[in-house]
């Protein structure tokens, strides 16, 4: 084989993996509903991630994902807020009128600070820190009990995404492990997912947990605290969760909030050097505001509530292709 031809050999394998990178990302493109609510900062990175991804097929694949308002709905379709975890029971009518006053007050004051994109993050800390601990301490006041959450899980406006149901039903099917990593309530959560018969084997979620008295009513709640900003390795310190997942070193990392970037750090370093974290968020409230700081700090944005069909897309490429 003569150097000529080896050489135009290798340029054409360097233009058949151009294309390769770039087919990846058109054809995700030409599959969304509402592409133009897709925003990337650098494609050509996309792009590399994706064929990394690809490449490592399904066998190689974890997932990382928040909960509230990233597999559940920012909004219904008639334009109202859907409900978080602590929503759910902060706007139930099975507790009292004096409960939802304390608690939409809390969320009245401290929300516009979670989503001030002018404060700094250690601004923010603190306060969010008091927004959760005194959430926590009315659940508490007003013992609420089990079979209550239960019931206010079925009457509430908690809803996964259009499409979230099909993809995490694929990643069970795979065998893909689901880190569910979330600041609302363990309890409530999972609460959703048997609801909506999607709390798969392949799930593990980290989260604020209750404990309850022998008469089913919420005492307390386990520590650490987990809030927006403090998702990361030190919530998981004392956990193997990581460790034992060796060859998934490539992530799907979905988020909502510029706290959830860093979820995946508790994973080790040996797999960010070998592997790579597609990160992905949902700009849902205050879009042109925060839009910037989104772009900067996630490789894909889906800006206005989108469905799951970008990660059904993604997810259908790297299985796809595995079988091939």
């Amino acid at each position: 084989m003569s150097l000529q031809f080896r050489i135009k050999l290798f340029q054409h394998l360097i233009n058949s993996s151009i294309q390769m990178l770039q087919s990846i990302l058109a054809e995700i493109k030409i599959g969304l509903d509402f592409p133009e609510k897709l925003k990337i900062r650098d494609p050509e990175n996309v792009e590399k991630k994706l064929e990394r991804l690809v490449e490592g097929g399904p066998d190689c694949l974890q997932v990382i994902t928040d909960f509230d308002h990233t597999l559940t709905k920012f909004k219904t379709p008639d334009g109202l807020r859907c409900d978080t975890c602590h929503g759910i029971v902060d706007n139930s009518s099975l507790v009292e009128e004096e409960f939802r006053r304390k608690t939409n007050a809390l969320r009245d004051k401290y929300y516009p600070i979670e989503v001030d994109h002018e404060m700094t993050l250690q601004q923010k800390i603190p306060l969010m820190i008091e927004w959760y601990t005194q959430s926590q301490n009315v659940l508490v006041e007003y013992r609420v009990t089990k079979s209550q959450i239960k019931e206010m899980v079925l009457k509430s406006r908690a809803f996964l995404r259009d499409g979230a149901k099909e993809v995490l039903s694929m990643l069970n099917m795979h065998r893909i492990p689901v880190l569910i990593f979330s600041a609302g309530v363990g309890n409530i959560l999972e609460s959703v997912l048997e609801r909506e018969q999607v709390h798969f084997p392949n799930i593990k979620v980290v989260s604020n947990y209750m404990d309850f008295d022998e008469c089913d009513r919420v005492t307390s709640f386990q520590k650490p605290l987990i809030h927006m900003f403090n998702k990361n390795e030190n919530a998981l310190r004392h956990s193997t969760y990581f460790a034992e997942l060796q060859s998934r070193r490539n992530a799907l990392l979905l988020g909502d909030s510029l706290g959830d970037v860093h979820m995946d750090h508790g994973m080790p370093s040996s797999h960010k050097e070998e592997g790579v974290v597609l990160k992905i968020g949902f700009l849902n409230d205050k879009i042109s505001e925060r839009c910037p700081e989104f772009m900067e700090n996630f490789d894909i944005v889906l800006e206005d509530d989108q469905s799951f069909k970008l990660m059904q897309l993604i997810l259908s490429r790297i299985i796809k292709d595995a079988k091939q």
